[in-house]
């Protein structure tokens, strides 16, 4: 029996930790459940083998939610992505010792000009009079709302677009929560609206539509897919 006992030691332990993770997905599916039906989306997965997942639309615009796992040194995220390429690139992130790091060394990010912003958020990308354009009123004011939420100012948020898509990311710990995460949706799909918007006002010249499948998009004059 002696011998046996760490054997049956490990068994006991490997028989609580999958049915944590299991119960851990279901719950979490649950969450997305009770937000797809709020938002008009569907939701796959929730298994022990595969985390949920949940598709929804934006204005005729696909988006996926889906969570990220983490390592020693990112933390589990939640990802949600818009099928909707940009025609620059824009990332959003918050300040942190990284980004002061990058700054002694000569790296230069972009500023919005709105020093509520500014001091908690970085923007890079480009163009960068694109970027700084983007950021008109309406799309400042969905950020700050972010912030206000606790969301726009914590470590794991981000934003990253360009040609492929627009993808926004927070800390898992919201799918804890349905009402925060109905919350979280509902200003990210603001978020979206008015970056929409801001860009739209950024063509110049005429536009012409162009069909990629499930969706359209407007080029300026003279660029190509």
């Amino acid at each position: 029996m002696g011998a046996l006992f760490p054997l049956l030691t490990l068994l006991a332990f490997l028989a609580g930790a999958i049915a944590f993770h299991s119960n851990e997905r279901k719950r979490h599916r649950i969450t997305l459940e009770d937000v797809a039906r709020r938002h008009k989306g569907v939701v796959t997965g929730g298994t022990l083998w595969q985390r949920a997942s949940m598709f929804f639309e934006v204005d005729g615009l696909p988006a996926r939610l889906t969570y990220q796992p983490g390592n020693q040194h990112v933390p589990p995220r939640l990802a949600i992505r818009f099928d909707w390429p940009m025609r620059g690139r824009l990332r959003v992130i918050p300040q942190g010792v990284g980004t002061k790091l990058r700054r002694l060394f000569g790296a230069q990010d972009i500023v919005i000009g709105d020093p509520e912003l500014d001091g908690v958020l970085v923007f890079q990308g480009g163009p960068d009079e694109w970027v700084r354009g983007l950021f008109g009123a309406p799309l400042r004011e969905r950020l700050k709302r972010l912030i206000r939420m606790g969301i726009g100012s914590e470590r794991h948020f981000n934003v990253e677009g360009g040609p492929t898509g627009l993808t926004v990311r927070v800390g898992a710990d919201v799918l804890e929560n349905s009402g925060r995460l109905q919350h979280l949706i509902s200003e990210i799909r603001r978020f979206l609206r008015a970056l929409r918007e801001c860009e739209g006002r950024r063509i110049a010249g005429r536009e012409s539509p162009v069909d990629l499948g499930h969706h359209r998009v407007r080029l300026l004059p003279g660029q190509h897919v």
